[in-house]
């Protein structure tokens, strides 16, 4: 009965859609990983670690 009523409503198109958007979304973010430059990759690396701090001592503005 649900099947029925899923196929009568062609929806199969948005499920489609949605798979191709994913591998699109996915083979971008992964041609990115691969080509990002060094300095980037060690920027975000560090991120977590960055506080303002400079060994422990809070800096002044």
């Amino acid at each position: 009965m649900r099947r029925e009523i899923m196929e009568a409503a062609g929806l199969e198109a948005f499920a489609e859609v949605g798979l191709v958007l994913f591998l699109i979304a996915f083979a971008l973010i992964v041609l990115r990983a691969l080509f990002a430059q060094k300095e980037e990759i060690h920027h975000a690396q560090n991120l977590p670690l960055e506080d303002g701090t400079l060994n422990g001592q809070e800096s002044h503005p």
